[in-house]
């Protein structure tokens, strides 16, 4: 039998059974958003501070997300995906 998949961003609100897999793509945008939330001052009073703590560095199999957990972790702002954008050149 397969092992459940748990939902790593996830938020006490959502208590949903559809935890979608990550892709590479989705994945890089959490490991953004986590940057970018370890980077403000007050980070460790954030909702997600938690979750940003126990976020592995990689996924697995059984590492997965509720659209709505995704949805608002990764909510960081346009100006972050354009900061990242320019570290990369």
């Amino acid at each position: 039998m397969a092992a459940k998949m748990r939902c790593v961003l996830h938020d006490a609100s959502n208590n949903s059974d559809d935890i979608k897999p990550f892709t590479n793509e989705a994945w890089e945008k959490v490991k953004i958003a986590k940057q970018y939330r370890l980077s403000k001052p007050f980070w460790l009073t954030s909702k997600y501070a938690d979750v940003c703590k126990n976020l592995p560095d990689d996924f697995s199999l059984i590492d997965g997300y509720h659209s709505d957990c995704y949805k608002n972790f990764t909510a960081v702002g346009k100006i972050t995906k354009q900061n990242h954008s320019e570290t990369e050149k």
